[in-house]
């Protein structure tokens, strides 16, 4: 039996509250197409949580458990699309991170390979974010609401805090 997984799409506006996008919003978002979602943000920088959502063991029927998330930057243009240089220049770092771990892989493991980890640190430093506590608060209450209890807020805030702590 297949897991059931849900997947939810967050934009944090410029007063620290936390709005939905529909469904059909997420695999765009994750894709970054150009799309105009944002008229009303157009020209700026939005912060947003793409949230993947996986059913818990069967030992937990009905559960839920947030299986990855990610924090984005996305630069708009005037009309509110995502802006095409940005998601190239989002795509060009996430490929040469991609070389340069399959080329670190292959060398001794006890050497630091800088170039990567100068990139990675550029790469969450321009297309990602750290949300603050009260923000992850919010977004776990938000996702409690959303998933009509199959995950409590507490759960989602220990996930999250997990998987940003992690990343």
């Amino acid at each position: 039996m297949a897991k059931s997984r849900q997947a939810m799409a967050f934009l944090l506006g410029q007063d620290g509250r936390w709005r939905e996008f529909s469904s059909e919003i997420y695999p765009r978002m994750m894709e970054e197409e150009d799309f105009s979602a944002f008229p009303e943000h157009g020209g700026k920088m939005i912060r947003v949580a793409l949230v993947c959502l996986d059913e818990a063991g069967s030992e937990q029927k009905g559960k839920m458990d947030v299986r990855a998330i990610d924090f984005r930057r996305c630069k708009l243009t005037p009309q509110g699309a995502v802006d095409p240089q940005f998601r190239e220049k989002r795509a060009a770092l996430k490929e040469e991170l991609a070389v340069l771990t399959g080329a670190s892989v292959k060398k001794n493991a006890k050497v630091v390979h800088a170039a990567r980890r100068f990139k990675e640190r550029r790469y969450r430093n321009e297309f990602s974010w750290s949300p603050s506590v009260s923000e992850v608060q919010k977004l776990s209450a938000l996702i409690e609401r959303k998933t009509g209890g199959a995950l409590n807020k507490r759960e989602v805030l220990e996930k999250i805090l997990t998987l940003t702590a992690s990343a």
